[in-house]
């Protein structure tokens, strides 16, 4: 009887984290998590400022460009007080200054959800000499 106790109350366990996936590292791509603001197409510059909003569940966003080069955008959110006096996190947004190589800068923007999810975009920049 203990047994049949025991299996009855570890089966719905069992089955939710079997829903759950492996648990190893199962990503999910999705869409706007993350935006990126317009860019110039091409510039002269050595470096351009990206910058986009993102999803208040995003926890960091990464870059690289195919030309050389990878790093974390910077966070940041407002903090708003709606009609009642709570103050909530609002307007979530990162940005990041990546170098740029002449020619064509192929930049990928990755947005991290706290869930394992992910959002990933790609803009072209081309650096004129």
């Amino acid at each position: 009887m203990k047994l049949l106790l025991r299996i009855a109350m570890l089966a719905p366990l069992v089955v939710a984290l079997s829903a759950c996936g492996s648990g190893g590292g199962d990503r999910e791509e999705v869409p706007d998590l993350i935006t990126i603001n317009s860019t110039p197409p091409t510039t002269q510059a050595g470096s351009v400022g990206l910058s986009g909003t993102r999803s208040s569940s995003v926890d960091s966003v990464t870059w690289s460009n195919a030309a050389g080069g990878s790093g974390t955008a910077t966070l940041a959110n407002d903090v708003c007080g709606f009609p009642l006096p709570i103050q909530l996190p609002c307007n979530h947004r990162w940005s990041a200054t990546i170098p740029l190589f002449v020619g064509d800068n192929v930049i990928t923007v990755l947005g991290n959800g706290a869930l394992d999810e992910f959002t990933r975009l790609t803009v072209t920049i081309t650096r004129s000499p």
